[in-house]
């Protein structure tokens, strides 16, 4: 297994025991799935030199968590935050390398808050 799928399937784990298997994805689900639930998505990875071997990497994962009920949004930040913490224990990332915001998200025929996290791995 690679060490960028290493990174992800750990990081899938620590979401499913957060909100249960049900509520976590690695794709996106069908329009009928019940909300809020977790996305785990794109994934991008950088070498950089620190040792000989040059096989240093830094990877981000971007995770979104999705919500349909406006009057819900403490429960929407509560889940970014508890997938923070579990990031910065499992991975030992520093509050500077990782960003989340929220947004509103009209794509679709009802209104969604969208939760987007992205922490920077060191591999």
């Amino acid at each position: 297994m690679s060490p960028e799928q290493k990174v992800f399937t750990r990081l899938r784990r620590l979401c499913v025991n957060l909100f249960g298997a049900d509520s976590v994805y690695d794709y996106l689900p069908p329009a009928d799935v019940s909300y809020p639930f977790v996305f785990i998505g794109e994934q991008f990875a950088q070498t950089y030199r620190e040792h000989k071997d040059g096989r240093n990497k830094d990877t981000q994962i971007t995770i979104h968590v999705w919500h349909n009920d406006y009057r819900k949004r403490g429960e929407l930040s509560s889940m970014i935050h508890q997938i923070e913490d579990a990031i910065v224990k499992e991975f030992g990332v520093n509050g500077e390398n990782y960003s989340s915001q929220i947004i509103v998200d009209n794509t679709t025929s009802v209104p969604l808050m969208h939760g987007i996290i992205e922490p920077n791995i060191k591999i």
